[in-house]
């Protein structure tokens, strides 16, 4: 099934759009990307072993990283990382040794250089998995570089991978309503983050509504852009208790949500996140003044490692290798 699907959707690519049209290349960056959409599943992904500790970085490991993709492989075949610091530029070869097909490199700082390079390199090191670079997550909003220095960024990797995708990951809103958006919206795909969490009306008992708000805010994007769209955050936490959150209620809306929106070559979600990350508190507290615990719990895996009930949503998957690029 999943092998007819990546066939029909190279399919739905090769053929011209009217007659005497040119021919896509069915190795492009489009065509690749729209395949790994398609038929792959991704997961963000942050390193168990990565922590901040009163905001210094603690490393990954290469055995760390080792277990986590092991844990998350029988569930996931596609990695959406964060950055190459700090250890994680270990991820795309442990990833690739551990049969993921596709990856989606994210580079945290787009105004560097050096973290640009790295990403290019493992571009060209594993061409068949790396299918796009993430150009930055919610630097605009958080105002840590500016939409200028993304187009920099850009036009750097296209002048020495220019048939490899880029997007950039920010808020929903800065798609739609903000003066940057333009900017977003000439690059290859669109990687929102989408929590209804944060939205006022939020309530953890009233899931109905959270997944109708990420499956609306999915149809204003299309309405947008033809680009493709992969939701790169979205969920519920599963704890703390005293907030109404638990770990069945996180299960229900993947369960809803996954139903809801259906993956293929024009929209897929990622799942978010890996892990639970108890350090995350303390260190947003740090910085943005205002403690908040449910940030802990956003994995579909304990800190421990053990899986939680949403991945039952998710089930088991084995995706297809892509086409290599030429």
């Amino acid at each position: 099934m999943r092998a007819a699907l990546l066939a029909l959707c190279m399919a739905l690519f090769i053929l011209p759009a009217w007659s005497g049209a040119a021919t896509p290349n069915p190795h492009s960056a489009n065509t690749r990307l729209a395949a790994a959409l398609a038929t792959q599943r991704f997961v963000a992904y942050v390193p168990r072993g990565f922590s901040m500790l009163n905001g210094v970085p603690q490393p990954a490991t290469a055995a760390g990283i080792r277990d986590d993709l092991q844990r998350l492989r029988p569930y996931f075949s596609g990695i959406v990382t964060y950055g190459l610091d700090h250890g994680q530029a270990l991820i795309p070869e442990l990833a690739v040794n551990a049969g993921f097909h596709a990856l989606m490199l994210g580079v945290w700082n787009p105004k560097d250089t050096a973290e640009l390079d790295q990403a290019i390199a493992l571009a060209r090191r594993y061409p068949r998995q790396v299918i796009a670079l993430i150009l930055g997550n919610e630097g605009l909003f958080w105002k840590r570089y500016q939409a200028r220095d993304i187009e920099t960024a850009a036009a750097y990797v296209r002048k020495r991978l220019p048939r490899l995708a880029l997007g950039s990951s920010e808020p929903f809103s800065v798609y739609l309503d903000s003066a940057d958006a333009g900017v977003l919206l000439k690059l290859d795909l669109l990687l929102p983050n989408v929590h209804p969490r944060f939205e006022p009306w939020f309530k953890p008992d009233n899931l109905e509504q959270a997944t109708t708000f990420v499956t609306e805010v999915l149809q204003r994007l299309h309405t947008v852009t033809t680009k493709p769209v992969l939701i790169k955050e979205t969920g519920v936490p599963s704890g703390p208790a005293e907030q109404g959150f638990t770990e069945q209620r996180q299960a229900d809306f993947w369960t809803r949500l996954l139903a809801r929106i259906p993956s293929g070559p024009t929209q897929s979600i990622a799942g978010f996140e890996a892990f639970d990350a108890p350090w995350k508190p303390r260190e947003l507290q740090d910085e943005f003044g205002h403690l908040e615990a449910s940030e802990a719990y956003w994995g579909l895996f304990r800190q421990d490692g053990s899986a939680k009930p949403a991945l039952k949503a998710f089930g088991t998957w084995t995706g297809h290798a892509l086409p290599t690029p030429r």
